[in-house]
């Protein structure tokens, strides 16, 4: 159903952010200071919006849509052998190019080359539960899939096999999040409880940092397409970021206001962000350091990606 349109005062940039589990969004124009929510309310999980400037955004969840503005959606085709069911369907776009993607759905893998209009099969999932899937920046055949049980694997065929990458280090169900170099994609983050590791040539290279509060990584985000801007939230509301790839950490702000669940990047400036949160929405403008005002009050979920290119 059609969603209520309501206007919120803030600074704001060119940038759309995905509220709730349906179609609603938060958007704004470049100079001006009003947020505009509007949309459908509908039953996806999230909004993925590719880095190209001008490439559609998908709404993902219990079935597959593509945008065609900031109200319209275009239902695609998503579940067994590329045919509408109904279920789950996970997303994960090749950052080079926004009509190739590849499609988690009812225990199978798919791939589009136009950008979801039809599907092919794959192979069946190595995991039936998902937690993180993405691709290599750098080529459309290299895939990592983390699963709930924190077991991290790679695919260098396009997902027709499979190997588990054994991460040392880490306790069974520890391992919380990944993100692949933009620049190096043999290099890997890892988050999890307390500490960030580099994973390299599919082994630990290095501890980058450790941390005592906060909970576990949320999510970690290369920002730039340089690699040297990286964000690291945790759950526990905790924000932490780099500037020079990780060698050095600025000193943690932290939101009081809820557990974080998700944090978004402009793909058109890599200091401005937006932060969910179990009690609001909150935006920055100078990359962490300080955050505006709740823009909006209620429990938001999972924001639309801007720069990444998997779930």
């Amino acid at each position: 159903m059609s969603f209520p349109k309501r206007t919120f005062r803030g600074p704001a940039r060119a940038f759309m952010i995905a509220l709730f589990a349906g179609f609603a969004a938060l958007s704004a124009s470049a100079g001006e200071h009003l947020w505009t929510l509007s949309g459908t309310w509908d039953v996806p999980f999230r909004i993925l919006c590719p880095p190209q400037p001008g490439s559609s955004c998908f709404a993902i969840g219990y079935g597959l849509w593509r945008q065609q503005d900031s109200r319209h959606w275009i239902p695609l085709p998503c579940g067994e052998h590329g045919k509408p069911n109904g279920k789950h369907c996970s997303v994960a776009v090749y950052p080079s190019d926004p009509n190739f993607l590849y499609a988690l759905a009812s225990n199978e893998l798919l791939k589009s080359v136009d950008g979801g209009l039809s599907w092919s099969y794959i192979a069946p999932l190595p995991t039936g539960s998902l937690k993180q899937f993405l691709v290599s920046p750098r080529s459309s055949e290299v895939l990592y899939l983390l699963d709930t049980s924190s077991f991290l694997m790679e695919s260098r065929d396009g997902g027709y096999s499979w190997e588990d990458l054994v991460v040392s280090g880490w306790e069974t169900g520890t391992l919380t999040a990944v993100a692949v170099h933009p620049q190096d994609p043999s290099i890997l983050l890892l988050g999890g409880y307390g500490k960030v590791l580099e994973f390299k040539d599919r082994r630990v290279r290095r501890t980058l940092f450790t941390y005592d509060i906060g909970g576990p990584v949320k999510e970690i985000i290369f920002a730039d397409a340089t690699g040297n801007r990286i964000y690291v939230p945790t759950e526990g509301g905790m924000f932490y970021r780099s500037e020079d790839g990780g060698e050095h950490w600025a000193s943690p702000t932290r939101r009081s206001e809820g557990e974080i669940t998700d944090l978004a990047v402009d793909p058109a400036n890599p200091r401005h962000l937006a932060l969910a949160t179990t009690r609001g929405l909150f935006v920055s403008y100078d990359g962490g350091d300080t955050w505006g005002g709740n823009v909006f009050t209620c429990w938001v979920g999972e924001l639309p990606p801007g720069g990444r290119s998997g779930i």
